[in-house]
Parts: structure tokens; C-alpha cells; sequence
């Protein structure tokens, strides 16, 4: 293959690896970000639920008990969505790491492609230099 248009697949597969990489990198982002507001809303409902004893123990009203119950409820819904979207994240991270990963070997297998091709341009041009060497050395020779 010509050396030019594997020069242009390593190219092309440089691209594709950076745009998968970045691609990757938003995902991670996303999971961490969505992880973050897990632990956060976790935290807010640990705290509210310790505000909400201590309420209990100075006396609270029926109705005040329910408006705090039915909070703590939408609060647990919260999590769990929050919790789904961090599993969506995970599936979307490890999609993405594939797909990163697969650029990342087509770019190796041009490379090497590349390399080779290299080596075995630079061979043909040794043995042409050997080979015009042995010519003139046996013309120098002969006269």
C-alpha cells in the first residue's frame, strides 16, 4: 500500500480515536456528575430525616408528621431516578470506552501498517544502494 494513503488512514484513525476519547471524557463527566447528585440528595435526605427526629422529640403536629412524610417519599423517588440515571451513565461510559478502545486499535493496526511499510521502503532503498555500490565497484574494477 502507498505509503501517502496510509499516512491519510493514520490520519483519519487519529481523528476518530480524539473524537471518541472526547466522547468518553463527556460520558465519564455525565457519571460523575450524576454520582455527585446521588450522594447529594442521599445527604439531604439523611440530614432532613435526622431534623425530622429531633422535631418528633419536641412535639409535632399530625399534620406536619404527613407533609414531612410524604417530602422524605418524594425525596426516595428523587434517589432513585437520580440512581437509574447513574446505571444509564455506567452503560453509556462502557459503550463509549468500547468504541474508544476500537479506534484505538484500528490507529495501532495503521501504524503498524505504516511502519512497515516504512521498513520495507527503506530495505528495497538499501539494497538499491548495495546493488548500484556492487555495479560500480565492478565497473572500477573492469577498468
Amino acid at each position: 500500500m502507498n505509503l501517502n494513503v496510509l499516512q491519510t488512514l493514520v490520519d483519519l484513525a487519529k481523528a476518530q480515536s480524539s473524537a471518541a476519547a472526547t466522547a468518553l471524557a463527556k460520558e465519564i463527566a455525565g457519571l460523575r456528575d450524576s454520582e455527585q447528585k446521588v450522594d447529594l440528595l442521599q445527604n439531604y435526605l439523611d440530614d432532613y430525616r435526622v431534623n425530622l427526629q429531633q422535631q418528633m422529640l419536641s412535639g409535632l403536629k399530625a399534620s406536619q408528621l404527613h407533609n414531612s412524610q410524604n417530602f422524605i417519599q418524594q425525596l426516595e423517588l428523587a434517589i432513585a431516578q437520580q440512581e437509574k440515571a447513574v446505571i444509564i451513565f455506567n452503560n453509556q461510559v462502557s459503550i463509549a470506552k468500547q468504541q474508544w478502545q476500537e479506534c484505538e486499535r484500528k490507529l495501532l493496526t495503521f501504524e503498524t501498517l505504516t511502519q512497515r511499510a516504512k521498513s520495507k521502503a527503506a530495505l528495497i532503498e538499501a539494497r538499491l544502494d548495495q546493488k548500484n555500490t556492487d555495479e560500480f565497484a565492478a565497473r572500477k574494477y573492469a577498468y
